[in-house]
């Protein structure tokens, strides 16, 4: 596993590499309300890391569900949207890594989907901007383009 600092987020990346996908892992606390595992999508400026992952209470507002990570409210996502997340970085040659596994263009095979949260910096957008030119990163609330 690889800990390294990333001063874009301001937070650790954790990653690595295997043969088999982490699937969100819980903490092992009782908790009276529902609560949800979920992964932590980390979009870096040129790569998207979802490897680590995290157990929090659920709370709704206004038919969204919202999880507190490290004191701030995030959204969690469905699964779909994480499958469109994958798709839009890959379409622009970002490197991908999920639960351990380094995805390609075939991935659809090699992994199962969990809801998520998204982290990214307005650095790490920059980065990617820079890297890029003028596209637009991957985002969940983005959808592609309707073919006309």
């Amino acid at each position: 596993m690889i800990d390294q600092d990333d001063p874009l987020a301001g937070r650790w990346i954790k990653s690595a590499t295997t043969s088999q996908q982490c699937k969100p892992a819980g903490d092992n606390r009782l908790r009276v309300n529902v609560s949800k595992r979920f992964y932590i999508a980390q979009f870096i400026g040129s790569s998207l890391n979802i490897y680590e992952s995290a157990e929090r209470v659920v709370h709704k507002k206004a038919g969204l569900s919202f999880v507190m990570f490290e004191g701030n409210r995030h959204q969690l996502r469905a699964p779909n949207d994480l499958g469109r997340i994958i798709d839009m970085a890959l379409s622009k040659g970002v490197y991908v890594n999920i639960g351990g596994i380094v995805l390609d263009n075939k991935w659809r095979s090699k992994i199962e989907l969990f809801p998520f949260i998204y982290i990214t910096t307005k650095a790490a957008l920059k980065n990617f901007q820079n890297e890029y030119g003028s596209e637009r990163p991957p985002h969940p609330d983005r959808r592609k383009p309707k073919k006309k």
